[in-house]
């Protein structure tokens, strides 16, 4: 079993150079000289411009540059030259650059041959030009991953002629051009009836085997074959673009690649399934009783139900699904369940706050929705409404759409699968406080695992989901969620809340004062010096009496890297493939030095997640803390399918989402978004 890393290395002909420079005036003075020197390559570094290629030009001084002390300007260098091929050539190839990433699209090829009426479809790659720190030292190169770019072709006056409506979309007045966003191309793909052949041909070519075959054959095409032509400065030579490729089973210098066992699950009273036992999750939870089976013994649900009253069939039907699936899998008493329903007139936002009022003593809340709600503004949603009111006095919601509904009555009619029953099951069990499974530790550590997640507002600022706290077990403690547009506000809110669960912890008794207590935080980004950092060295000085370890863990997917795990043959690589994709290994770690890991979470991607130990942390160990993310991505309770997050990041950005949209809505004035019985209110 072989695994490619997209990092090609550039083995150099020297590691000096020495590069002649002009000082830097200005934005014209450097557009003046690439014009007039379409030959040359200029490069502003700091006060310089440096420049090489053919040209008269006379330095006022050079540059040195060399491969240890400047990584970071020598890897400009090398894209500057290597991507010039692209800048002069037809405009059907567009370059463009976003946070140190160039995207290259071509668009001289619709790659679905014009199938899709006003939509094209465009081959992109996307390069970083980045030194690579493994443990055997520096390698100079690059990576490539590839995507789809969707292009609306049809100006305004081609979507009149077909009657489609154009108003609300943008578009340039003057020449009718219609700009690609999402609901542009859903315009399109909705009145033509292609949105599911869309999908399944943008599936298919974003597939593992199909990306793997692409940025390999655009190496050869523009790099490998090119190798005597890239205009390098001083003499330099590209002698050779490496492919990273090793052996899953064979030790190696450079990496450790490590298949990570499969967490097990916990059921009730310590209840392992054996390793033999091939259930589903959901069968393996009525078999061995869920983890909290305890907590609902003789517990009376009251359970409180809105819809339109010309719906009650429908409704009736499915939730006595519902029931039963709460009954046979997740054990509890049909007897302790109360019901009251709430007939409204219809979908309309004043028929259901006509009855909001009327709700009193509800351990849950189900709100029938319809479809159409997602489109209204926060403010004039119920399901937004309905879900901020009611956490107001700390009362969950289950929101069902009635297109749901009905499309599961109609596959039950038809003998078709359908899990609609069983995942709002699961959900419902979750908002009542229940805990179907945990993963059985590998380690028992004396530890509090804190999950930052984060999404962003309207105006784009920051809102925090702060925060999710679990047990070393995987036992949900506390979630809030905060909008939070400062980092003042983020520090010393995430110092109030990591300081408070210690104290309930140490109280409990879940954390041991007698041995060293760890923190381990799981963040959506790099922790920064003056936030996440300074947060715990303040906590840390209130619980000095206590020795505490930790680590600040950066836990991300939003990196260039990608990984392709296959066979070798004669015919070259071989895809272990489902469903006609190709399959990466779930579990699987690279670890290229002692901070830097990635760990395979989503079998039908290339994209592993990027998990960085901060230099600011006293605790490291890539295996423990990639193990400890992979059995969190094995607890959501959102569905029953395999998750591809970790629930320490997933939990506080589906809590950091309802805050966005409640504040966006005026809906709730509730500082912080919480419950007070540690159920999954978010999901």
């Amino acid at each position: 079993m072989i695994i490619t890393i997209n990092f090609f290395e550039t083995a150099l002909s020297k590691s000096q150079l020495t590069i002649p420079y002009v000082n830097f005036e200005d934005r014209d003075q450097l557009e003046d000289l690439k014009s007039s020197n379409s030959n040359s390559i200029f490069l502003r570094y700091r006060n310089r411009i440096l420049f090489w290629g053919n040209n008269s030009l006379s330095g006022e001084g050079t540059q040195t540059v060399t491969r240890e002390k400047d990584q970071y300007l020598l890897s400009n260098i090398l894209a500057h030259s290597l991507l010039q091929q692209f800048y002069q050539t037809a405009t059907n190839i567009k370059v463009g650059k976003r946070q140190h990433v160039y995207r290259i699209t071509f668009f001289d090829k619709d790659v679905s041959d014009g199938r899709y009426r006003g939509l094209g479809l465009y081959k992109t790659f996307h390069m970083h030009f980045t030194p690579f720190y493994m443990n055997s030292g520096l390698s100079m190169g690059f990576t490539i991953s590839t995507s789809m770019t969707l292009r609306v072709r049809w100006t305004i006056q081609n979507l009149q002629s077909e009657g489609i409506q154009y108003e609300d979309l943008r578009y340039d007045i003057e020449s009718g051009k219609v700009f690609t966003n999402t609901k542009a191309q859903y315009r399109l793909a909705n009145h033509f009836n292609y949105a599911t052949q869309l999908k399944q041909d943008l599936d298919q070519q974003n597939a593992i085997q199909n990306e793997f075959g692409e940025i390999n054959a655009f190496v050869e095409s523009y790099f490998n074959k090119n190798l005597s032509k890239f205009p390098l400065p001083d003499g330099l030579q590209i002698e050779a673009i490496k492919k990273t490729t090793y052996d899953l089973h064979t030790e190696h210098k450079d990496v450790e690649i490590t298949e990570l066992p499969k967490p097990e699950s916990y059921f009730y009273n310590g209840t392992y399934p054996k390793r033999e036992n091939t259930f589903h999750q959901r069968r393996k939870i009525s078999y061995n009783r869920p983890f909290t089976y305890d907590e609902f013994e003789s517990r009376t649900i009251n359970i409180s139900i809105i819809y339109p009253q010309n719906l009650y069939q429908d409704v009736s039907r499915f939730f006595a699904y519902v029931q039963k699936e709460l009954i046979e899998t997740f054990k509890l008493v049909k007897s302790d369940f109360n019901y009251t329903k709430y007939e409204i007139e219809d979908f309309t936002l004043k028929s259901y706050q006509a009855k909001l009022s009327s709700i009193k003593n509800a351990d849950l809340v189900i709100v029938v929705v319809d479809k159409a709600h997602e489109d209204l503004k926060p403010s004039a949603s119920p399901y937004y409404f309905c879900k901020a009111e009611f956490i107001k006095r700390g009362i969950n919601t289950q929101e069902v759409q009635i297109q749901q509904i009905r499309q599961f009555l109609f596959d039950k009619k038809q003998s078709r699968a359908n899990y609609t029953d069983h995942n709002i099951a699961l959900n419902i069990y979750a908002k009542l406080g229940g805990m179907a499974w945990t993963i059985k530790p590998k380690y028992r550590r004396n530890e509090l695992i804190i999950g930052i997640g984060a999404t962003t507002d309207y105006d784009g600022q920051p809102v925090l989901g702060l925060t999710s706290i679990f047990r070393g077990d995987g036992k949900y403690i506390l979630g809030k969620a905060t909008s939070v547009t400062n980092m003042v506000d983020y520090k010393d809110k995430l110092e109030q809340i990591v300081s408070s669960a210690m104290e309930d912890c140490i109280q409990d008794g879940t954390l041991d004062t007698d041995q060293v207590i760890y923190l381990i935080f799981h963040i959506f980004k790099p922790a920064g010096k003056d936030n996440e950092i300074e947060a715990l060295r303040r906590v840390i000085n209130r619980f000095r009496g206590h020795s505490v370890e930790y680590a600040f863990i950066h836990i991300g997917t939003g990196h260039n890297y990608r990984f392709f795990t296959y066979d070798e043959s004669d015919q070259g690589a071989v895809f272990n493939e489902k469903r006609g994709f190709g399959q990466n290994l779930r579990g699987t770690l690279v670890q290229v030095n002692q901070t830097l890991g990635f760990l395979g979470l989503r079998p039908r991607s290339s994209v592993f997640h990027k998990i960085e130990i901060h230099k600011s942390s006293s605790f490291f160990n890539i295996e423990y803390i990639a193990e400890q993310i992979y059995q969190f991505s094995e607890m959501s309770h959102t569905s029953y399918n395999t998750q591809g997050s970790p629930i320490t990041i997933k939990y506080p950005q589906l809590m950091a989402r309802f805050a966005e949209k409640f504040k966006e809505g005026n809906l709730t004035y509730l500082d912080e978004t919480s419950m007070p019985d540690q159920s999954l209110w978010f999901i």
